[in-house]
């Protein structure tokens, strides 16, 4: 069942510009109603049509606020030092909503085995199987996982996700939204993270399907020598990186 909290009166109109628009569907994924996630992406879709080579190197989206957090019914959370960034991808003519829908929800220990030492997931509605077919809209479910991100750094980290299909007057759409549910632990003294959030929207665009991710973290940079342009590099690339193998794992 979509959380009890989440909004019951109609909202605020949609946003018009990136920034306040991605944390805007963020907090409304979960609403008694989509309404406002299909106005939020016939919005995103006007909006990438004229800005979509701008995010490709990343675009600042630090507008993510109490109110939109509190519809996670996480408890209450400071997020001070916030930062944000959102990245656009327009998917491979052969790559439709449902074909992402199941690239982006399998177990990740198929597509990256090296990536993950320990993975765990405990589903609390729906399937990743239903939802990847189409026959559920909603899928909800923690997961726990150890991961290996290169240069002898692991990350442990424990999660809560919720996808949500959709219909707009694009046709019909998909998102999720991810946060974690404890500080993820980092193997290095460089960085400590407290929090992390995570959205990605899949709009149909034509006959294509074009995507928006953004990602929130609330980081501390531990050493003073660390080139912050490095790692908002290393940032951007990963999510790149992450829509362009989803094209290429599916035939």
């Amino acid at each position: 069942m979509i959380l009890a909290l989440a909004a019951c009166s109609v909202p605020d109109p949609a946003p018009t510009e990136l920034e306040d628009l991605i944390g805007w569907m963020y907090g409304h994924l979960a609403d008694d109603e989509p309404a406002a996630l299909g106005e939020g992406s016939v919005n995103l879709d006007r909006w990438t049509d004229a800005h979509l080579d701008e995010t490709l190197e990343g675009y600042q989206v630090d507008v993510l606020t109490d109110e939109i957090v509190a519809t996670l019914g996480a408890g209450e959370r400071d997020l001070e030092g916030l930062e944000g960034v959102a990245v656009g991808y327009e998917h491979a003519e052969h790559m439709d909503v449902d074909a992402l829908a199941r690239g982006v929800m399998i177990d990740p220990r198929e597509t990256h085995p090296e990536m993950y030492l320990e993975y765990e997931s405990e589903e609390l509605e729906g399937t990743r199987e239903c939802f990847g077919e189409g026959t559920c809209d909603w899928l909800e479910y923690t997961s726990h996982a150890v991961q290996d991100l290169g240069l002898g750094v692991l990350m442990t980290i424990d999660a809560q996700i919720q996808a949500r299909r959709y219909d707009t007057p694009l046709g019909e759409a998909w998102a999720y939204r991810y946060w974690t549910t404890e500080p993820p632990e980092l193997s290095t003294d460089l960085v400590a993270l407290d929090q992390t959030y995570f959205f990605w929207a899949f709009v149909p665009h034509g006959d294509r399907v074009r995507s928006m991710q953004a990602s929130w973290v609330v980081v501390q940079v531990l050493d003073a020598d660390l080139d912050s342009d490095l790692v908002l590099h290393l940032w951007v690339k990963g999510m790149i990186d992450g829509a362009r193998e989803i094209d290429e794992a599916e035939p």
